[in-house]
């Protein structure tokens, strides 16, 4: 009995096919190089400089889709292409839906989106023990 072959999503217009994309790229034109992913932080609202407004985590986009959705397809990414994720939504710590994690963002009132210095700071930590836990391959 046969079975249906899997295949790649590669179409472009989608998260997931542009993420193959990508590496299919990295894995046919640098097979040496070392590729880690990393999955997004945690979000909240944030006005944008156009005026626009960016809603909390909590909203789907207009596909219906949340920040998880897309945390997991870069969870896959790593799994289909045998490539390391380091899962800053999960490990940074950063949560900006609460008020006494605004140290580490931008602004309280107009910008729980993007990581400040002490932020990012958090992130790197995180980025550098991940990395210095891989295999000495991974550092050269």
């Amino acid at each position: 009995e046969q079975t249906s072959q899997r295949r790649f999503a590669l179409d472009a217009n989608t998260f997931r096919g542009r993420i193959n994309l990508a590496l299919d790229y990295m894995k046919d034109n640098f097979p040496e190089a070392e590729i880690v992913l990393l999955t997004p932080i945690h979000r909240n609202y944030a006005s944008t400089t156009a005026g626009g407004e960016l809603p909390d985590e909590s909203f789907g986009n207009p596909r219906g889709l949340h920040i998880e959705d897309y945390v997991d397809v870069v969870k896959e990414a790593g799994g289909v292409w045998s490539v390391p994720v380091i899962d800053l939504h999960a490990e940074c710590g950063l949560f900006p839906s609460k008020d006494v994690h605004m140290r580490y963002f931008k602004n309280a009132k107009t910008d729980r989106l993007h990581p400040n210095p002490e932020g990012h700071r958090r992130m790197a930590e995180v980025i550098k023990y991940r990395i210095l836990a891989m295999p000495s391959t991974y550092r050269k």
